[in-house]
């Protein structure tokens, strides 16, 4: 590790640990762990991440950033080893512990689904996939807003890469490419939001059941097996979000 990265480590944890007090443990694994910290005088909340999956280039790309529907980043480092992220705490509920209590009427899963199309296209724009889109990784704020957070397997787009180095995401949501197929790109955020639109809905994923009516269209469109056939942008589905919120 260089000099210069030893140094911003070493002034981040101090300034950690003389500021903050740590609140909760949010998750520790061998590949990643998340903590929750407050500030001893304003009482305000960070999120501080540790990951073993180095792409450092997303976090770099999206720091000091103030982007629709995502945590701002407020600072990255690393080691040989790990890379550290501080970034904003988003207060609210799970997605995930909304999902498990029941389903969803359609029009507030629209409006999730519509709000995460906006943390898409943030991303997108800047080149980065995220990869991991499901209900634990879906915060409800105070404002009834979907913000998309957990970037740890987020990736930035690669011309020259004709599929993706390592099979990452979750099963059920994870679309066919990222399990080695090809290259994951837009639409494969698209194939896991049009899948979590289904679970809002019915509880279930889309190919054991689907709502009926035209947001089934929506849901088959962003959730096709051939990426030439789903929505090319989260505007385009966007777009059609819009008519049932």
């Amino acid at each position: 590790m260089s000099e210069e990265k030893n140094e911003l480590k070493a002034y981040i944890e101090a300034s950690i640990d003389e500021k903050f007090e740590r609140e909760a443990v949010i998750r520790k694994t061998e590949a990643s762990r998340v903590y929750l910290y407050r500030h001893k005088e304003s009482g305000k909340r960070i999120i501080q991440r540790h990951s073993k999956n180095r792409n450092d280039d997303v976090y770099r790309i999206l720091r000091n950033k103030r982007l629709c529907s995502l945590p701002q980043i407020y600072e990255v480092c690393s080691d040989d080893d790990w890379l550290m992220v501080l970034e904003e705490y988003i207060d609210g509920k799970n997605l995930a512990a909304v999902t498990d209590s029941g389903t969803l009427k359609t029009k507030q899963a629209c409006k999730y689904a519509y709000d995460i199309c906006n943390a898409l296209t943030e991303l997108h724009t800047l080149g980065i996939i995220h990869r991991d889109i499901k209900p634990a990784n879906v915060i409800i704020n105070g404002n009834n807003e979907a913000v998309l957070i957990d970037l740890n397997i987020a990736r930035s787009v690669s011309e020259s890469d004709d599929k993706d180095t390592a099979s990452l995401g979750t099963v059920g949501y994870a679309a066919p490419e990222q399990y080695g197929i090809s290259q994951s790109g837009k639409s494969t955020d698209i194939y896991a939001l049009g899948v979590l639109l289904n679970i809002m809905i019915t509880g279930v994923h889309p190919a054991i059941n689907s709502p009926k009516g035209p947001i089934k269209h929506i849901i088959q469109k962003a959730t096709n097996v051939q990426i030439s056939r789903r929505y090319q942008s989260a505007k385009e589905m966007q777009k059609e979000l819009r008519l049932y919120i």
